[in-house]
């Protein structure tokens, strides 16, 4: 009889690729894993939406759900210090509002709000797993 171990994978774990686990996305139930840093600079929504879609992996824009589930990882393991907006920075989503405006998430609570989609905020992609 073969005595296999399986790892299961923790919140914060680091996979070969760089990314990081986030967790299960509340939206769709796939392992969902984050670009190890934020974008460069604050972005509009549009450009965004373009950084995510330039990177290698199948990257996108994290829905307002998603990024409440990256919020409240913050503080775990590999994604401590990972974030380069303050507390009270918000994050864009992939959602809008209207043709005006995106929704962002707020790091520090989640909380969820409309912005002006020409507002600078930082993206912080994922890609989905099996």
């Amino acid at each position: 009889m073969v005595n296999a171990t399986v790892k299961t994978r923790q919140i914060g774990d680091i996979q070969a690729d760089g990314t990081i686990y986030a967790g299960r996305s509340p939206t769709n139930g796939k392992p969902m894993f984050a670009a190890p840093t934020d974008s460069p600079t604050r972005l509009t929504f549009n450009e965004a939406a373009a950084y995510a879609k330039k990177l290698q992996g199948n990257f996108v824009v994290p829905n307002a759900a998603e990024m409440q589930v990256l919020a409240a990882a913050k503080l775990t393991r590999a994604f401590r210090d990972t974030f380069k907006a303050s507390d009270e920075d918000s994050y864009w989503t992939s959602e809008t509002c209207s043709s005006l405006y995106g929704e962002e998430v707020r790091l520090r609570d989640g909380y969820k709000d409309a912005a002006f989609n020409q507002e600078p905020h930082f993206v912080r992609p994922v890609r989905y797993g099996l």
